[in-house]
C-alpha cells in the first residue's frame, strides 16, 4: 500500500463495517486517507518500471552463464518411475494401502520401507539395519525372523 489507505487484519464483516463507518463519518480522516492514497499512487507512477526491468535483464545477460546442474545418470528413469507411481496414487489409491500393517502397528509405504526405518535412513544410517542381538540383517521388503 506504500503508506496509502487503511490496513486491517480482520475478515470479520462487523469489524470492517465499524472501520468503514469510522472513516466515512469523519470527513477529515477520510480526506487524510485519500491524500495518502494519492501520494502513494504518485510515487508508484514516478517509478521507471520498464527501465528497472531492462537493467535487470542487462545484468543477467552480462554475467557468466550458469553451470549445468549435477544430474545422476539415471535421472530420467527415476523421473518416469515417479510419474508411474504418481499416476497410480491418483487413479488407484488403494494400491498404496494394500500392504498389511506390521505387528508393531507401523504401516509400510508403497516402496516397502517401514515408517520408523525411513526416519532412521534420513538420519544417515545405512539402508540395511543390523540387529545387534541376533546378528541378523534387515532390509526393506524382507521378512524379519523372530
Amino acid at each position: 500500500m506504500d503508506g496509502g489507505g487503511v490496513l486491517y487484519d480482520t475478515t470479520d464483516p462487523f469489524e470492517i463495517a465499524r472501520l468503514m463507518e469510522a472513516v466515512l463519518d469523519d470527513p477529515a480522516l477520510e480526506e487524510t486517507i485519500l491524500q495518502s492514497q494519492d501520494a502513494a499512487l504518485a510515487r508508484l507512477l514516478a517509478r521507471d518500471f520498464a527501465g528497472t526491468l531492462l537493467r535487470f535483464v542487462e545484468e543477467i545477460i552480462a554475467g557468466p552463464p550458469r553451470q549445468a546442474p549435477a544430474v545422476t545418470w539415471d535421472f530420467w528413469a527415476q523421473f518416469e518411475q515417479f510419474e508411474r507411481f504418481e499416476e497410480l496414487r491418483q487413479f488407484r489409491p488403494a494400491v498404496f494401502q494394500a500392504l498389511p500393517e506390521d505387528p508393531d502397528g507401523a504401516r509400510r509405504s508403497a516402496l516397502g520401507a517401514r515408517d520408523r526405518d525411513r526416519a532412521t535412513s534420513r538420519a544417515g544410517n545405512a539402508s540395511h539395519i543390523a540387529d545387534s542381538r541376533t546378528n541378523e540383517r534387515w532390509a526393506p521388503n524382507a521378512e524379519r525372523r523372530e
